[in-house]
C-alpha cells in the first residue's frame, strides 16, 4: 500500500458506550492508496482513567493509525494499551514499538 501526501489523521472522542473497547482506529483507503486514519477514544471507560492511561489509549490507537499491529504483552501496541499502563506505567512507545516503526518506515 503506498500513501498518499495529502494523508492525514483525525483524532476525536466516539462514546461507544460499553462496547469493550478504550479506543478504535478505522482507516481511510482507495485503489491501495492510504488516504488517512480516524483515531477516536471512547469516554465510556477513558473518563475515569487519569491522564497517562489516556495517553497510552491515543499513544496505541496513533500507533494503529501509522501501520502498527498489536504487539507483546509489555510493548504498548498490546491488545490491552490501559492494561500496558497498569503493568508497566507505560504511556509511551516501548522498545518492540519503536522497531516495528522502524521496520515500516
Amino acid at each position: 500500500m503506498t500513501t498518499t501526501s495529502s494523508a492525514v489523521m483525525y483524532g476525536y472522542e466516539d462514546n461507544a458506550g460499553p462496547s469493550g473497547y478504550a479506543g478504535r482506529t478505522t482507516w481511510t483507503c482507495l485503489g491501495g492508496a492510504y488516504l488517512g486514519a480516524n483515531v477516536t477514544i471512547n469516554p465510556y471507560y477513558a473518563n475515569s482513567y487519569n491522564t497517562a492511561k489516556r495517553r497510552a489509549v491515543w499513544v496505541h490507537e496513533f500507533g494503529h493509525a501509522l501501520g502498527l499491529d498489536h504487539g507483546p504483552s509489555n510493548a504498548l501496541m498490546n491488545t490491552c494499551a490501559p492494561c500496558v499502563y497498569e503493568n508497566y506505567g507505560c504511556y509511551f512507545p516501548r522498545p518492540d514499538d519503536v522497531a516495528g516503526m522502524n521496520s515500516i518506515y
